[in-house]
């Protein structure tokens, strides 16, 4: 029987998988999606086939030692392209048609190719898309790419013959990753992280590359039957304990500088924040620049220059950016003129003022009646929030100007605007305040910079309580709240998903990391506050974004279009408030008590 909830093209592709599996209850441990999200069928077919002929328990425990590399996702890729070969010299001695079906997939491989965008291309690993692009230019007679020596042999590594068992299936996967990756996949114990790297450059690379528009997905199976980590106590990702904890934090620390929050009110957060699936994890409230004591160590020097190519794309490209801000604020003015409320100023005419009415006998001034002025109330707060994970490396330029416009456009409008971005370091959510709402100008936010995992639970409920503190800052007074968050909609972390449940914790990613989240923005929602994604990613990822989300969200093609994203998903937020009842102009005081 399934135990984890499916839908859509999840579905479609489950029933690929089980019908060229023969067996209609197996939970399989990969599916294979289009860049368009939709299942594809002949991969899937494959890894049907792949599960009907190979030892499934072997196979699951080899792939679950490749978890613990860095580079699972792109080991995973290839590892694939030699199952193929394998599974389609088995296969098609007694399927027919699948020959058909894999010339029709190669040629929809190149479609796919032709389509993507530039960002698209760049957050692909390129060994990976070149190797892809050999196979099936291959299949399909087209003009082969040109390969190096090294990818030529990787290219023929990755021919498996279709008359391999499971073990020689193995065997073949282990030679490939130790001759080309210096991999040892038996020679580290699951849940250990393969080539440990440590200083904090080396560090933020730790994480799925996962925004790569990738074939073949895990669908977070590869814990147990039930998606739980393994009771045996080698668990790929564990919880630390609380001096493994307290180290982490003091390296945080040493690099972020010390906490924007101080450690009384820390302990009001971690009680409203670390709840749920979240309580193994910590929070962490850094500055916007890095604070390290050695700004020259090889731990932060690569987080300080990717700061100074966000400013060099700035200066290189100041036209251009000075030009958005000024199309986004006017954007943004028409917005606010539609749905603002007039703030009212003192009349001769109009509705009568009763607290102004003695005058008229008094001082015989007739300034005692009110009229709709020309002045607007902009009763509201923006947070602009960040995924800072590794799937945004290619992209950190692009983010940080981007942000910028965003910002400035709304600050000359006079709308609060916080930006911030988040990452997981060593379990250690670590949301990082790059523009607070207090702060005039956007010199901070050139300094975003990406890689980690991203614990998107715990990120929005940091997020959205920044919000909430900034209210009470500025006088107790409840604003509209707007949380947009830059996303791919894959919640990836390295502590588990706290569980009381028997079996212990699950991993926090796929299916699991997807409940965590769209949980979270339920309670932030239910606060009070507007919660919206601008979504940039893989397709696959369609589902979990409208799950998350639901309609509360808008997808772009190009980080290009994150600004006039940004517009839509106001305007739409402030016709959202203007029908809404509970913002009928009472203001609400906050306690977080």
């Amino acid at each position: 029987m399934l135990v984890r909830q499916y839908s859509g093209e999840q579905r479609r592709a489950l029933n690929i998988i089980w019908n060229a599996a023969e067996d209609y209850g197996a939970e399989p441990y990969f599916m294979a999606f289009s860049l368009d999200g939709s299942a594809d069928f002949y991969m899937n077919t494959v890894v049907g086939l792949v599960m009907k002929y190979y030892d499934r328990e072997k196979l699951y425990n080899f792939f679950d030692r490749v978890a613990s590399f860095i580079k699972r996702d792109e080991f995973d890729d290839l590892l694939w392209l030699g199952l193929e070969s394998s599974a389609y010299g088995r296969g098609s001695r007694e399927r027919m048609a699948l020959s058909g079906l894999r010339q029709e997939h190669g040629e929809l491989f190149f479609k796919d190719m032709y389509a993507m965008s530039k960002q698209q291309m760049m957050l692909q690993s390129m060994l990976t898309f070149d190797q892809h692009e050999a196979r099936w230019a291959e299949v399909t007679g087209r003009r082969k790419p040109v390969l190096t020596p090294r990818e030529q042999r990787i290219r023929d590594a990755l021919l498996f013959p279709g008359d391999l068992d499971t073990d020689g299936v193995i065997n073949a996967m282990d030679i490939f990753l130790k001759e080309f990756f210096k991999a040892d996949v038996f020679g580290v114990s699951p849940g250990n992280k393969g080539k440990k790297r440590s200083g904090l450059g080396r560090l933020f690379h730790l994480g799925n590359d996962k925004n790569k528009d990738r074939l073949i997905v895990r669908t977070g199976a590869l814990e147990d039957p039930k998606g739980r980590l393994r009771k045996n106590g080698q668990r790929p990702y564990g919880v630390p304990s609380s001096e493994e904890r307290q180290k982490d934090l003091d390296y945080i620390e040493k690099v972020f500088g010390n906490s924007i929050i101080p450690e009384p009110e820390m302990k009001l957060i971690r009680d409203r924040l670390l709840r749920h699936g979240d309580r193994d994890a910590e929070i962490f409230f850094g500055g916007g620049h890095l604070h390290s004591e050695d700004q020259t160590s090889a731990e932060i020097k690569d987080a300080l220059l990717q700061g100074q190519r966000n400013r060099k794309y700035l200066e290189k490209n100041a036209q251009f950016i000075s030009a958005s801000k000024r199309r986004l604020r006017s954007q943004f003015e028409a917005v606010f003129s539609s749905y603002a409320e007039p703030l009212p100023e003192e009349s001769t005419g109009g509705s009568l003022d009763v607290r102004l009415s003695y005058r008229l006998p008094v001082l015989k001034d007739t300034h005692v009646f009110l009229r709709p002025g020309d002045e607007r109330e902009k009763d509201i707060s923006v947070m602009l929030l960040l995924d800072a994970s590794t799937s945004r490396m290619n992209t950190q330029e692009i983010i940080a100007s981007q942000s910028l416009v965003i910002s400035d456009s709304l600050e000359k409008c006079e709308i609060p605007v916080a930006v911030a971005s988040f990452r997981s370091i060593r379990g250690i959510t670590v949301l990082q305040v790059l523009k607070d709402f207090d702060d005039r100008g956007t010199a901070g936010i050139p300094d975003y910079f990406a890689g980690g995992w991203n614990r998107d639970s715990l990120g929005l409920g940091a997020a959205a309580y920044l919000m909430d503190r900034y209210d009470l800052r500025s006088g107790g007074m409840r604003k509209k709240h707007l949380l947009m968050v830059l996303t791919d909609a894959s919640p990836n972390d390295s502590v588990p998903v706290s569980s009381d449940r028997k079996g212990g914790p699950l991993r926090y990613e796929g299916e699991n990391g997807v409940l965590e989240t769209t949980d979270a923005v339920s309670r932030i929602r239910s606060a009070g506050t507007t919660v919206s994604a601008i979504f940039y990613g893989s397709g696959a990822n369609i589902e979990n974004l409208h799950r998350i989300y639901g309609n509360e969200y808008i997808r772009i093609s190009s980080l290009s279009q994150i600004s006039r994203g940004v517009s839509e998903l106001v305007e739409k937020a402030l016709r959202e408030f203007d029908a809404s009842d509970k913002w009928d102009g009472v203001n609400r005081g906050l306690s977080f008590s």
